[in-house]
């Protein structure tokens, strides 16, 4: 049977495939500076972690932990983040990062020992257990509202010293609208939702964007994507498969350069369509990859299982018993 420590490390390396080829050079960047934490490390390790090194496991996860939460949260490098934080990136970091690492009570203690089946199935099985949990969370109505902070976070909009502070200050509450958008908290599960009967997750946040910021959409998508975007967007649009992260840095990292983009963005009315399309974006993305690479770990028949019982979360409807979904036999005797 499949090990408890190679269970773990499959699952890490699952989603570390989702985040697309590119991943770790593009994240580990500011780890570069530091003896022994960089992207060559980080394939060395890598590699170990999945011959079932237990430290490698342990290292890995927190190098990936610590790199995604400064992206997911703040960079003062980037043009359209917020140097006291953002929300933008939140489901990511705070929801499906967790789905992919918690030790949920199949990896945790003795009973993990207590189930039988193949290594597919028992890895189709322990994270679809994992990801039904995010997924109810998420997709639950009153969601995106209990994840909106109240007016009490300015200890991370003001300094200790600020003299400026007040109350009722205006540039706090436009900070708040921008950082904190209800969009930003529901944009993995409304993808979801909108992917349905679309052949890609991108299709419907790419349509969204087009009909929300109409005449600059052409342009702001050449400054993105390249100028030929047009046909890039047409694949992201109605062929399923795995992206690369480089692809969309300009998309995520914001680092473009680009004055017009920045006028476009920045200084117009189309920074909140922006910055929710970012965040849908980097969700469809996920979702886009996690699909297209999860057949390789459980197999076809156990993927397609695992969405529909995803989807099930989503419809509301009674879920499939996982054992016998994925062929699993539990004895929980032996683990008393």
């Amino acid at each position: 049977m499949l090990n408890c420590n190679n269970c773990k490390s499959t699952i890490l390396d699952i989603f570390i495939k989702s985040m697309g080829e590119g991943f770790p050079e593009v994240l580990f960047r500011h780890y570069n500076n530091e003896r022994g934490k960089n992207s060559n490390n980080f394939k060395q390790k890598l590699a170990k972690m999945k011959n079932g090194d237990e430290m490698c496991l342990s290292e890995m996860t927190t190098m990936i932990n610590d790199a995604l939460c400064e992206f997911c949260q703040f960079d003062d490098d980037q043009k359209f983040s917020e140097s006291r934080g953002s929300d933008k990136y939140f489901n990511l970091y705070f929801e499906i990062w967790p789905a992919f690492t918690r030790t949920n009570h199949f990896l945790d203690s003795e009973k993990y020992e207590t189930i039988a089946g193949n290594e597919k199935d028992i890895i189709a099985y322990t994270l679809s257990d994992s990801l039904i949990k995010t997924f109810q969370k998420i997709c639950n109505k009153e969601y995106a509202d209990n994840c909106m902070p109240s007016n009490e976070p300015k200890v991370l909009f003001y300094k200790d010293d600020d003299k400026d502070y007040k109350e009722d200050d205006k540039d706090f509450k436009n900070w708040k609208e921008r950082c904190f958008r209800p969009e930003f908290y529901s944009s993995f599960s409304d993808v979801l939702k909108e992917a349905r009967n679309n052949k890609t997750f991108y299709k419907w946040p790419i349509d969204e964007f087009k009909k929300n910021i109409k005449n600059k959409y052409e342009t702001v998508m050449s400054k993105v994507f390249g100028d030929d975007y047009y046909s890039y967007v047409a694949k992201l649009k109605t062929k399923k498969d795995s992206r690369r992260w480089t692809s969309f840095e300009k998309l995520f990292g914001n680092k473009t350069n680009d004055k017009e983009l920045d006028d476009m963005v920045k200084k117009t009315d189309i920074l909140a369509d922006y910055q929710i399309f970012q965040s849908r974006m980097l969700a469809a993305y996920f979702l886009e990859n996690f699909r297209a690479v999860l057949p390789d770990y459980v197999g076809q028949e156990n993927a397609d299982k695992m969405w529909k019982i995803f989807y099930a979360i989503i419809d509301n409807e009674k879920l499939q018993n996982l054992e016998v979904a994925f062929n699993i036999k539990t004895d929980y005797s032996c683990g008393n």
